[in-house]
C-alpha cells in the first residue's frame, strides 16, 4: 500500500493517481489479476461483476474472454478480469510402454519420484512430548534442481533399476486448477473497475442484459449469467 500526502498538499486526486499508475504500469507479463484501489473511493472496488454458473469448466472459460473483451470497449472501465485461477505450471510424468513391460505402474513412478524430493518416512522419534518424523530423501542441494531428476533411477518389481527418461516421458503443464463451486454448479466472475466520472455502472449492465448476453447465452445455452458487484448492494 502507498500513503499520499494530504489532499491540499498535491495536485491529483487519489483516484488521478491511481489511473496514472496504472496507466505507467502497464500489462504484466504473467500476472493472472491486478487491481488498483484509492481508500479515498470507498465502496465496492468492484463495480461490474458478471457471475457465470455451469458444469462445464472450458465453456465457462471461454465465456469469460467473451465478456471480458467486451467490457474492455467500454470507456471507464479497468483493471477487467476473472476469477478462475488456472493450475500451477507443474511436471508430468507418464509411464512409458516400456516401464509397464517392466512390470511398473503409474502410481510406482510417481512414488518413487515422491520419495526422492518430498522423502520417505522411515523412523519416528519421541523427543520430550514431541514425535520427530525422520525422512529419507535427496540432499537438499539436489532437490533445488530438476536437473537431478535425469539422474534418477527407477526400481522395477523384478530388482532392475534403470533410468527414469527410459520409462517415462516428462513435460510441463498446468496443474488442476481450484474451482469454486455453489450448488453443485462450477462459479467463475467476470470483474470490472470503473472510473465514475466516465462509465454509467447501470447503463454499461443494461446494454449486456439486452444487446451481449441474450447473444451469448444462444451461444452457451449450458450457462447462466447473473450480475452482481454493485447492483446487489444497491
Amino acid at each position: 500500500s502507498v500513503e499520499l500526502v494530504k489532499s491540499e498538499e498535491r495536485s491529483r486526486s487519489a483516484p488521478e493517481i491511481s489511473a496514472l499508475w496504472r496507466e505507467r504500469l502497464g500489462p504484466l507479463p504473467g500476472v493472472k489479476q491486478l487491481r488498483f484501489q484509492d481508500v479515498a473511493a470507498g465502496g465496492n472496488p468492484i463495480a461490474i461483476e458478471l457471475e457465470i454458473t455451469g458444469l462445464d469448466i472450458d465453456q465457462m472459460t471461454a465465456a469469460a474472454e467473451e465478456v471480458k473483451q467486451e467490457l474492455r470497449g467500454f470507456p471507464g472501465l479497468f483493471d477487467v478480469s476473472d476469477t478462475h485461477a488456472g493450475g500451477k505450471r507443474e511436471l508430468k510424468l507418464k509411464l512409458k510402454p516400456e516401464g509397464r513391460i517392466l512390470g511398473l505402474t503409474q502410481a510406482d513412478l510417481g512414488r518413487q519420484v515422491r520419495q526422492a524430493y518430498y522423502g520417505e518416512e522411515i523412523q519416528r522419534i519421541q523427543r520430550n512430548r514431541n514425535e520427530v518424523k525422520v525422512m529419507l530423501r535427496y540432499p537438499l542441494e539436489d532437490r533445488k534442481s530438476l536437473a537431478s531428476l535425469a539422474s534418477l533411477r527407477i526400481r522395477a518389481p523384478g530388482g532392475i533399476e534403470v533410468p527414469v527418461e527410459e520409462v517415462a516421458d516428462t513435460t510441463f503443464g498446468p496443474g488442476t486448477p481450484a474451482i469454486r463451486r455453489l450448488n453443485r454448479s462450477r462459479i467463475v466472475n467476470v470483474e470490472a473497475s470503473a472510473d465514475k466520472a466516465v462509465a454509467d455502472v447501470a447503463t454499461i449492465e443494461e446494454k449486456l442484459e439486452r444487446d451481449f448476453l441474450p447473444k451469448l447465452s444462444e451461444k452457451y445455452p449450458s450457462l447462466r449469467f447473473t450480475f452482481g458487484g454493485e447492483r446487489t448492494e444497491q
